[in-house]
């Protein structure tokens, strides 16, 4: 029950944004970012120090004031599909659109990336970890209406092969399934990435090899006019080692638009 009146009331606040002008909703999210830092921002600082030494607090605040922002953005999209006009959409012709694998990482708004490609028409499925919490539930419930299916899997091996199996199955019927490199994995390619060492998914790579089918790489940036949408072709050898390479590449030309919360693991 209270479950449902939370995903209620993140309802009404999306239905409320909707209504307002869209800079205004963005002023509002800049300044729930600003006091989100001010209240609890040193954590997001330090693990920004980790990586970048003497950035932290002039990083982490631009970080959560982006935060706030890609938070309101993506609760009105539902209601308001003329936001996607702000979002330009480069290499259209690289996506997979009969089946294959994009990569990807925690980098600008990946809910409007999501979005963009769900209400393109194309076969789209997200390998995506499970979680009963109401905002997880309330925005799966709205990637669904993009037409987005669901991967569902955990930390165990057995739900991973699961979730790989139905991933095959979906590949082979003309499904794109999109993977995050930076989610998290406890195993896979050990790479540097921001001068540390990092472990990232090779999930991904090893679907497209198993299907035989091809891989594309997909960011999204924020711009000044809006967003950039990227979709780039990847080569057959070490594709997650060139993802890594294009992520960082994003990362320290605008920081604050990387994610700092996922669960990188340490190589």
């Amino acid at each position: 029950m209270r479950r449902r009146l939370v995903i209620l009331a993140l309802d009404g606040l999306a239905r409320l944004l909707a209504w307002l002008p869209l800079p205004l909703a963005l002023n509002f999210g800049k300044g729930l970012g600003l006091l989100t830092y001010l209240l609890y921002g040193s954590s997001t600082v330090n693990r920004i120090e980790s990586f970048l030494p003497g950035q932290g607090r002039r990083i982490g605040r631009a970080h959560l004031v982006h935060l706030g922002m890609l938070i309101f953005e993506s609760l009105r999209a539902p209601y308001r599909p003329q936001d996607l006009a702000r979002i330009e959409v480069r290499g259209w012709e690289h996506l997979p659109t009969a089946g294959g694998v994009l990569l990807s990482g925690h980098f600008g708004n990946i809910e409007l990336l999501g979005s963009v490609l769900g209400r393109s028409g194309h076969k789209v499925a997200d390998l995506a970890w499970r979680a009963e919490d109401a905002l997880t539930q309330f925005v799966d419930q709205h990637r669904r209406a993009y037409g987005i299916r669901f991967i569902y899997t955990s930390g165990s091996v057995h739900a991973r092969a699961r979730a790989f199996l139905q991933a095959e199955r979906l590949i082979a019927d003309g499904y794109m399934v999109a993977f995050m490199i930076d989610s998290g994995a406890s195993g896979g390619l050990e790479m540097e990435f921001l001068g540390r060492p990092r472990k990232f998914d090779l999930g991904g790579e090893l679907l497209a090899r198993r299907t035989q089918r091809p891989l594309a790489a997909c960011f999204i940036t924020r711009t000044a006019q809006g967003h950039l949408v990227e979709i780039l072709s990847l080569p057959s050898g070490e594709p997650t080692r060139t993802v890594v390479q294009l992520l960082e590449e994003r990362t320290r030309a605008r920081p604050e638009q990387y994610l700092w919360f996922p669960p990188m693991r340490l190589a």
